[in-house]
């Protein structure tokens, strides 16, 4: 009888996002902003979701870009 090799691989999510700090922000505004991986997948209608408390998020706008290509890797911003 022969033998196989026993072989391991790890799969990736479908994205990855990360959030970045608000700036340029006073009393009644702020610019926001995060970076999305897209690993295989376009990615369609990027917002972010905020509130005044991270418990409560309860709004959403739209980010810019709003898509994301398959396999890059965006930069997405918008203006509260």
């Amino acid at each position: 009888m022969g033998s196989s090799q026993i072989l391991s691989f790890t799969t990736l999510s479908d994205y990855e996002i990360t959030t970045n700090y608000a700036f340029n922000y006073s009393a009644t505004t702020a610019e926001i902003s995060g970076n999305i991986i897209s690993n295989g997948y376009d990615i369609t209608n990027v917002e972010f979701q905020y509130g005044m408390s991270s418990d409560v998020l309860d709004s959403t706008i739209s980010g810019t870009p709003t898509s994301v290509l398959a396999n890059t890797i965006e930069n997405i911003t918008a203006s509260l």
